[in-house]
């Protein structure tokens, strides 16, 4: 079975009432996906970091695509041993594709790590309280 991935980037640029508009995009095909959707509401101070241990990638060279995105807060997104992911901003995804080795969209890099047995996500100020967080990750793969 097989699994498509499509990165839409829509560059949008107004100066002096003309507006300038490009989009483009990237498409990658793999043997697997990692898609995760995960909703808290935000308990305790400090913030509690949330825990995703369903989460497992073998291997960053596997990686064909990635799309990462948190609503409700800014956070920052490590794997199970602390290594680093994504600093997130809140509603801003981050999309990066192999793109045939040609990273896109330029200047994107992917995020994964070697051996990831889950994701923590903590969130940063100023998320507070009963604040509703979703954390989205989607990874497409090359499992062979």
């Amino acid at each position: 079975m097989s699994f498509t991935h499509t990165n839409k980037v829509r560059y949008e640029y107004t100066a002096a009432g003309t507006t300038e508009a490009k989009q483009t995009e990237g498409s990658e095909t793999g043997s697997g996906e990692a898609n995760v959707s995960e909703t808290w509401i935000l308990s305790s101070s400090p913030l509690t970091v949330q825990n995703i241990s369903f989460f497992n990638l073998e291997a960053k060279g596997q990686v064909l695509s990635t799309f990462l995105m948190v609503e409700g807060c800014n956070g920052t997104l490590v794997d199970s041993a602390d290594g680093a992911v994504a600093t997130l901003t809140n509603g801003i995804p981050q999309v990066w594709s192999k793109g045939g080795g040609t990273d896109f969209p330029v200047g994107a890099t992917n995020p994964m790590n070697d051996s990831m047995a889950g994701l923590k996500f903590t969130p940063l100020s100023p998320a507070a309280e009963n604040d509703v967080v979703t954390l989205t990750v989607r990874v497409l793969f090359d499992a062979s």
